[in-house]
């Protein structure tokens, strides 16, 4: 359900999200990063409306961490697995057919059907494991 009520707060936690495409951001992240009148509670609910919106993607938490929220910019998330780097948090869409036989395998093979919406495959992005090596 879209929801067409926008205030400044929420404007400001989209634009935020907006501006960084690739990656995924905690509620105090973003708390901190949009600052001035926006509230942490504020922010909770803007991410809400977002995510109801279908604008805005909630990715589980790693063990002991806080869930994370992209912005979506036109992406369907519910047909396939994501990928997060746990160094930088930038979070990829892995729409590529061997996820869609690895899903096939585990379904026939094993009994199981997996959740794409919920499933994200930790790891480091290229980019971290290069600045690893300097």
């Amino acid at each position: 359900m879209r929801s067409n009520y926008n205030t400044k707060q929420k404007d400001a936690v989209k634009q935020f999200l907006l501006s960084h495409p690739d990656s995924s951001f905690t509620v105090a992240e973003i708390y901190e990063a949009v600052g001035g009148g926006v509230g942490k509670t504020t922010v909770y609910r803007a991410l809400s409306a977002l995510e109801s919106d279908g604008l805005c993607a909630k990715y589980p938490a790693e063990s002991g961490g806080s869930d994370t929220y992209q912005y979506l910019d036109g992406h369907d998330c519910h047909g396939h697995i994501h990928f997060k780097c746990t160094k930088c948090g930038r979070v990829g869409h892995l729409d590529c057919s061997f996820m869609d036989e690895l899903r096939g395998h585990i379904e026939g093979g094993h009994g199981f059907l997996i959740d794409n919406e919920r499933t994200v495959i930790y790891g480091t992005c290229l980019g971290c494991k290069s600045e690893d090596k300097k």
